[in-house]
């Protein structure tokens, strides 16, 4: 029985103990809508999500005829891959040349300039040539950890990742934390709070704590009896 999403000729190909070895391709998906397509070797292959062609191209003295299906061969490696149970989530390292191009201006380096590639989406995948399937797929966000004139680093994030959600962003303080004339806050004068329960203008709206504690009663004295008694008993 083949594995969820593996199929059986695809089990068989990976199992054999000579083959070609997979190839490793990259789609980004930028935040302007531009797409790229790179691969540890020029192949043509469906991507996983296609965009607008970059403006770059057009100058190109090659220009493959569906930009979309082909795979420059600018992806150097992709590591540290990892997949845990209690959903930890680890980044990955991709790293892209930066050598094509003229000693002015570097490829790759001038599409990190023009093209929003901070949090851009991408699909990282080790392609099976025999099988023309994928065998193994990841998903996730970029974010530039360096530039140099040879390569590029990214670092390579999970869609989810629990190290960027707080279950309970606020703390436990005397001063609020709504910020001031916000629709929890609920304040729209133009005149700013000190985020003090004294200096609030809506008290309902108050989010923090009143640890000041008043005392009403005087201290009292115990009652003690001066009387003396004796307590006599039979033996």
């Amino acid at each position: 029985m083949p594995l969820p999403g593996f199929t059986s000729e695809l089990i068989q190909i990976m199992s054999a103990r000579s083959g070609p070895a997979p190839i490793c391709l990259l789609d980004v998906l930028c935040l302007d809508g531009t797409s790229y397509h790179w691969g540890n070797t020029p192949i043509t292959a469906t991507p996983v999500k296609t965009g607008t062609h970059p403006a770059w191209l057009a100058g190109q003295a090659f220009q493959p005829a569906n930009y979309d299906t082909h795979y420059y061969p600018w992806l150097l490696s992709g590591t540290e891959f990892h997949h845990t149970r209690s959903q930890q989530s680890y980044q990955a390292n991709i790293v892209v040349q930066d050598v094509s191009g003229n000693t002015l201006q570097r490829d790759t380096a001038g599409m990190i300039v023009g093209t929003a590639f901070e949090g851009a989406w991408f699909a990282f995948r080790e392609w099976n040539p025999l099988a023309q399937q994928t065998e193994f797929e990841q998903h996730g966000r970029l974010t530039i950890i360096s530039v140099s004139e040879i390569e590029i680093n990214f670092g390579a994030n999970g869609l989810f990742n629990s190290n960027d959600y707080d279950g309970n962003p606020y703390e436990v303080s005397e001063t609020c934390q709504w910020l001031y004339a916000s629709l929890a806050c609920g304040d729209t004068t133009n005149n700013p709070c000190q985020n003090t329960y004294a200096t609030c203008r809506i008290p309902n709206h108050f989010f923090g704590y009143l640890n000041n504690v008043v005392f009403t009663s005087a201290p009292s004295v115990a009652s003690v009896s001066t009387n003396q008694m004796v307590r006599n008993r039979l033996v």
